[in-house]
């Protein structure tokens, strides 16, 4: 998650420009502080302990519909020609 911040002015955002990244250990965290703080995007992992990556963008966009969300999953990929069976 990126914390929003305002510049007065483009030429001063792209100047100054800062990015703070804001992690979170669970889904109920990163909850309570959407609730706090508005993102310019939430990165969410599908699988997740307490709830899905799918549930917690649900309850963030609930709270936050202006704050784009993705979802990464990520699983091993299997040897092999996935057309033979």
């Amino acid at each position: 998650m990126t914390v929003r911040q305002s510049w007065s002015t483009k030429g001063e955002y792209l100047s100054d420009r800062a990015t703070l990244v804001v992690t979170c250990t669970s889904s109920q965290q990163a909850l309570r502080i959407a609730a706090l703080f508005s993102f310019d995007a939430v990165l969410l992992d599908y699988q997740m302990p307490e709830m899905s990556g799918h549930e917690l963008a649900y309850e963030i966009r609930l709270i936050r519909p202006e704050s784009p969300v993705v979802i990464f999953f990520g699983a091993e990929i299997p040897e092999g020609n996935p057309g033979t069976g």
